[in-house]
């Protein structure tokens, strides 16, 4: 499909970061004479003769994925729609375990280094934990290792190395406590969740 206008509906962006790659990436293709990202509709206007699946194929390897507008704006605004109740869902499901877990912290986020009926919970609220990273959070982690080939960092860098970390240390604390001193053996599933 060659045109003088190809317009592209831009998935897996979340913040200004990402349009850097990616006007980047489609400049280089052959035929490209100028690039407009934009960010609140998430699409690329893209000017030039250049067939549409070699753009959808810079934008992939810029770490994104791409497909060509539709004209058809009640389609798209179902489609987006969908998404964010998608988001919604994720957020309530995180909510639902950060939040009880955030009070509970604030009373009892120590660790000994016995097998105690404490520790017992933070093991099972780990996994539990866990679930929940990759239930809800994995479009984030998907985001980073993308951004990371493409040899740059977005939002989703940094929300993934935040919950990933917290999460990481929190099971490093409840595992094997004897390898933190002692006022530092406090868990953070909450903040990962």
């Amino acid at each position: 499909m060659n045109a003088e206008s190809v317009r592209l509906k831009l998935e897996g962006v979340h913040c200004e970061s990402c349009r850097v790659p990616i006007e980047a990436a489609l400049r280089q293709v052959e035929g490209v004479t100028d690039v407009n990202v934009n960010m609140a509709s998430q699409q690329a206007e893209v000017q030039g003769d250049a067939a549409a699946q070699d753009l959808m194929s810079a934008v992939a390897r810029a770490g994104y994925a791409a497909s060509v507008a539709s004209d058809d704006l009640s389609e798209e605004d179902r489609a987006s729609q969908a998404h964010y109740r998608a988001l919604m869902r994720k957020t309530w499901l995180a909510l639902g375990l950060g939040i009880p877990l955030m009070i509970f912290g604030m009373f009892e986020s120590a660790v000994d280094l016995s097998w105690t009926p404490l520790r017992w919970f933070w093991l099972a609220m780990s996994v539990a934990t866990g679930a929940v990273l990759w239930a809800s959070g994995r479009h984030f982690y998907l985001g980073a290792w993308h951004a990371f080939w493409a040899h740059t960092a977005t939002m989703d860098t940094l929300i993934a190395l935040g919950t990933g970390m917290a999460w990481l240390y929190s099971a490093v604390i409840v595992l094997a406590p004897a390898a933190v001193p002692e006022v530092a053996r406090h868990v953070y599933f909450e903040a990962a969740a």
